[in-house]
């Protein structure tokens, strides 16, 4: 009974707080001041801007956010392909269109080429429903390579000359999409730059943010290295005492290590008790002898 009331005792004393919450959320506060102070006077902002990042003026924030920047580019970018592919060259295909498959007329000098690969040069002298004749050369519709047979097809070279044009706009168009994609990375990577900003693990973001990032990491890594230092500090002039991970006062280090002494002894009726018991076994075993004749003592329980 006197062991396990002993053993509540302690519980119930250790468990009960040597340190106010009140007085280390203090202590804490105090800490934290002075790990601020104390970092950011290791790491001035001027020299981190200057000696680590390689700044040597003052970081302002952007004038012009992102997205106009951006916008802006974009539109000068589509611009200037605008200007090196002007939708004037409309007019251009058009005319191609019909100077390639104008229809050949009496008497023009005139190239047929045919399906086998033969061609024949001359004038055109004569034509009908099914052939022409080019000097003294008969030759049939249905054995000319089509790009010669449209030349005397009205209808199939209004519409061939619609797909020729269709096709050179498609072609003009992918050449300003490949202008922009030329230029747009390369204006835009200039223009923000210039701008206060920076490509940071492939986000731009203001350089000024960037900045502050990097010195507030900075400073919280000197902050975590001098914690547990200047905490021993500050406990330690605040009259605490490390002991078994935990801060206390002197006294009370003191005062643990007189009961937890006092709970490894027996109490005093235990062992008058156990002397009893010695006493009683003692009476109740009878002498032995050894081999060589002399008397083992009798043996305490204990």
């Amino acid at each position: 009974m006197r062991a396990g009331a002993m053993g509540t005792l302690l519980v119930c004393c250790f468990n009960s707080s040597a340190i106010s919450p009140e007085e280390e959320e203090r202590l804490e506060s105090e800490i934290a001041v002075e790990l601020k102070a104390t970092a950011e006077y290791l790491i001035d902002a001027d020299m981190f801007r200057r000696d680590f990042l390689g700044y040597d003026e003052p970081i302002e924030a952007p004038a012009v956010d992102l997205e106009s920047v951006e916008r802006q580019i974009r539109e000068e970018v589509i611009a200037a392909a605008m200007e090196e592919y002007p939708p004037s060259l409309t007019n251009e295909f058009i005319a191609e269109a019909k100077e390639k498959y104008a229809q050949y007329r009496m008497g023009d000098a005139i190239t047929v080429h045919m399906k086998n690969g033969d061609t024949f040069s001359g004038r055109l002298r004569d034509r009908d429903k099914y052939s022409v004749l080019v000097d003294l050369q008969r030759l049939r519709f249905e054995d000319m390579a089509p790009e010669t047979l449209v030349r005397f097809d009205p209808v199939r070279a209004d519409a061939t000359a619609t797909t020729y044009v269709r096709e050179k706009l498609a072609e003009l168009e992918e050449k300003r999409q490949s202008f922009i994609r030329r230029n747009e990375n390369t204006l835009l990577r200039d223009a923000l730059t210039r701008s206060g900003y920076l490509l940071n693990l492939g986000r731009w973001m203001p350089v000024k943010e960037w900045y502050e990032q990097e010195l507030a990491a900075k400073r919280a890594e000197v902050e975590s290295r001098l914690r547990p230092l200047l905490r021993a500090q500050k406990y330690f002039n605040a009259g605490y005492r490390l002991h078994n991970d935990v801060w206390l006062t002197r006294e009370e280090i003191s005062r643990r290590t007189e009961m937890e002494k006092q709970a490894n002894q027996f109490p005093p009726e235990f062992e008058a008790e156990l002397n009893s018991m010695n006493a009683e076994n003692a009476a109740s075993k009878p002498a032995t002898t050894t081999g060589s004749g002399g008397r083992l003592g009798n043996q305490d329980l204990f």
